[in-house]
């Protein structure tokens, strides 16, 4: 429901109307003193005046004053309003049925896409898997032609009292507990020989080599830097 200007404008004038009554109510029982003189009552008196010129239009506003009072009177631009939302929601609900669509349709090719990785990954699994059981496979199978090549080695020789059985082959690599070192620390002649080679590349950044001059001066091979200035200052 919607007020119209007319209306409004008759509401705030007997809204202003009766709060100036009641503040001259309230100064009347207050016995204030100079009650003739406040502003009050020439305000009062400018709004009888404008009563006494609106009451043409109060009686003609009073049947649709009754009306939206009761709560019966209904705005003009209500049914345009209700047409217009009704609009809006049928086009809601339309866009919502294609979405559902898409929805529905993105849904399904998402689980067949899903599908499909489901299964590539089994079939990798099932890869890995057979490869790890025939590492497996031959793992136990170098193991037991060992384990039966020792025990007949063992079971051939004879030992006379007093003697030591021979180790095996795992008894003989085995290190114990050692600290683990890098590949080149394990051999002492290889760590040699890179220290060394180290050692050349220092000298060579402390100390210019000497170069036999066996043919003419042909120019740096490297190149000239014209930037670069070794010589010491002397001031």
């Amino acid at each position: 429901m919607f007020l119209q200007p007319d209306h409004v404008a008759v509401l705030s004038f007997c809204y202003s109307y009766c709060m100036n009554i009641l503040f001259y109510l309230v100064l009347r029982s207050q016995q204030y003193e100079h009650l003739k003189h406040h502003p009050v009552i020439a305000h009062l008196v400018k709004l009888r005046n404008l009563v006494t010129k609106l009451k043409p239009l109060d009686d003609k506003l009073a049947v649709e004053i009754d009306q939206l009072l009761n709560g019966k009177m209904e705005d003009p631009d209500t049914s345009a309003r209700l047409s217009v939302q009704e609009k809006r929601s049928r086009k809601g609900n339309r866009l919502k049925r294609s979405t559902g669509r898409k929805r529905k349709a993105m849904d399904t090719d998402t689980e067949v896409q899903e599908e499909k990785q489901v299964d590539q990954l089994d079939d990798a699994f099932a890869y890995y898997e057979s490869v790890r059981s025939a590492k497996m496979r031959l793992k136990k199978t170098k193991f037991d032609t060992r384990q039966v090549a020792t025990e007949e080695a063992n079971e051939g020789e004879e030992y006379e009292p007093g003697d030591k059985r021979g180790i095996s082959y795992q008894i003989a690599k085995n290190k114990g507990l050692l600290p683990h070192r890098k590949k080149e620390q394990r051999n002492p002649r290889v760590k040699h020989r890179r220290k060394y080679r180290k050692a050349l590349i220092k000298r060579k950044s402390q100390i210019r080599p000497v170069s036999d001059s066996l043919e003419h001066y042909g120019g740096e091979l490297t190149g000239i830097r014209s930037h670069l200035t070794k010589s010491v200052k002397i001031h």
